[in-house]
């Protein structure tokens, strides 16, 4: 979907839209490097809150991909297993990537 159409869903202006994807993409990348950390800590817990993080900026912002790859893994981290993050950890890079190249194009 592109920034026009998830812009009118919120009811916000083209410009403003994308200026809360660039803080989403910063925000996310910090919350993603807190799971890699997590990751390597063994503390699914730290995980778990991280994802949430992610989870509920994406959810808000219309990327519902990101935000159920990023329950997902809340999910498990919650229930103490970090099994599985790192694919998901690819995935996440990958839509963040794709929104960086769709702020490139913009």
């Amino acid at each position: 979907m592109s920034f026009e159409e998830l812009a009118s869903r919120l009811g916000i202006d083209t410009e403003d839209f994308i200026e809360l994807v660039e803080l989403f993409i910063t925000t996310t990348r910090s919350d993603m490097d807190k799971i890699r950390r997590a990751m390597e800590g063994n503390i699914p817990s730290e995980a778990a809150a991280a994802a949430h993080s992610i989870k509920g900026a994406a959810a808000n912002l219309g990327y519902d991909g990101m935000a159920d790859i990023a329950k997902a893994m809340e999910f498990l981290g919650k229930g103490g297993s970090l099994e599985g993050f790192a694919g998901y950890m690819s995935e996440l890079d990958e839509h963040v990537a794709g929104l960086q190249d769709q702020l490139a194009g913009e």
